[in-house]
């Protein structure tokens, strides 16, 4: 999950040094992960799958642009934006609700689904709640998002989410370095045996003192100090900030896509998840593995093929895609079922061949999106109908046993991993 923060609204209609009329308007608090952002009237905050988003969500449930946050003449509302798989509430699922105290979201799935909580605060007495921005030149600062209180004289920082500074990079290590406040005005920075390194004006060093005339290199970011702050810079400009006493998460959302892109080259841009972990990549891989030779164990004792190409590409959705609608039991088991029988409806209307095949495979789509188990590789099945022409009642059979092997497997190796598999059965 990636989180960053909208910038502040234009102050375009407002005199310079002046407050942008945030008078007695409570402020809408989004809270996840731990990470908070405010907004106050005239915001709004997006949240989803793409990067430009201002809450980013990688679990595949959210849509792109699964919701918005904005402010309107009655309060502030949580509103879906069309999402595939919804907005949940509780056990119901909403298309806009009005916030006036806190409130639950999840979104794709109500009892699983990522967690956005929201809460609203009042304004401060006297009519006024926090300093606004001032309109005076341009700026790229972008609001903070604070998550909790850090050691005034350690920040740490990498790329895991318990860091103090929390940078979404591949190049950078999981606690990749120390920043240290000895007093005196300066600061040390201690790498922690990271894979890349730390850069303090452009040379590779294991500890050095840094004050603000030194530029710190970690992954692809470049930062100095500024008072007692450590601010991003991209390309001489001030991204963001974290100051002594706060948490901050940089480098990612949409400030992050631009900082990293335009560094590293249009050509390297990617809207693609970020690689797991190494464990659940080899736990996914040896289910998979496991799951086949399975089916061709079996299938030898019984003296009846069970593995066919499209069963390959199904277990690889269930063993690497398990929180997908496509991988669900019911779409395994069910749209493979589905498009067999396609294909050997179209094997009867025009005989075995390359054409029936072609003709069964794009129907099958059409007959597993109508009965709401689409799943992919199942096309692949009602192709193989077409132009094999299998015995029906013997195909059917192994292909019903062979899919609930796989499911099978794919159950038990999400318990194995420790993660929810299937998030539904029907």
């Amino acid at each position: 999950m990636m989180v960053d923060t909208a910038p502040p609204p234009s102050p375009a209609t407002q005199p310079a040094g002046l407050s942008l009329g945030r008078h007695l308007t409570p402020i809408f608090v989004i809270r996840v992960r731990g990470a908070d952002i405010r907004l106050h009237a005239g915001q709004s905050c997006t949240v989803g799958r793409d990067p430009e988003c201002d809450i980013v969500f990688t679990d595949s449930r959210v849509s792109w642009r699964h919701a918005v946050v904005r402010f309107t003449p009655a309060g502030w509302v949580f509103q879906d934006a069309g999402s595939a798989n919804g907005t949940f509430l509780g056990s119901s699922r909403v298309d806009s609700f009005q916030v006036s105290s806190d409130c639950l979201f999840r979104l794709g799935h109500p009892q699983d689904g990522p967690v956005v909580l929201c809460f609203v605060i009042p304004p401060e007495p006297g009519g006024m709640d926090v300093p606004a921005p001032r309109a005076a030149g341009p700026s790229a600062d972008r609001h903070t998002v604070t998550v909790r209180r850090a050691p005034v004289r350690v920040l740490r920082i990498g790329r895991a989410l318990d860091n103090d500074l929390v940078l979404a990079d591949p190049g950078v290590s999981r606690y990749h370095a120390e920043l240290r406040n000895p007093g005196g005005g300066t600061y040390e920075i201690t790498d922690l045996q990271s894979h890349n390194g730390i850069f303090v004006n452009g040379e590779r060093r294991s500890s050095a003192t840094v004050t603000e005339r030194d530029i710190i290199g970690i992954g692809r970011a470049k930062f100095r100090i500024v008072g007692d702050e450590l601010r991003e810079l991209v390309h001489g400009e001030r991204v963001s900030t974290a100051t002594g006493t706060e948490r901050n998460v940089i480098g990612i959302g949409r400030a992050a896509f631009r900082a990293v892109g335009d560094r590293a080259g249009t050509w390297l841009r990617t809207k693609a998840p970020a690689r797991p972990p190494l464990l659940p990549i080899g736990l996914a891989t040896a289910t998979s593995v496991t799951a086949l030779v399975a089916l061709v164990a079996i299938g030898l004792w019984l003296r009846q093929p069970l593995l066919i190409p499209p069963l390959a590409a199904s277990m690889a959705l269930i063993a690497a895609a398990s929180a997908l609608p496509l991988a669900q039991p019911r779409n395994v088991i069910a749209g493979q079922l589905v498009s067999a029988l396609v294909g050997f409806a179209a094997l009867a209307a025009g005989g075995p061949g390359i054409w029936t095949a072609a003709i069964a495979g794009g129907l099958a789509l059409g007959a597993m999106l109508l009965l709401r188990v689409a799943h992919s590789p199942a096309a692949a099945t009602a192709v193989i109908v077409g132009a094999t022409a299998p015995p029906a009642a013997r195909f059917l059979g192994l292909l019903a046993a062979a899919t609930v092997i796989l499911v099978a497997f794919g159950v038990l190796g999400a318990r194995i991993e420790g993660k929810k598999y299937p998030v539904y059965w029907w």
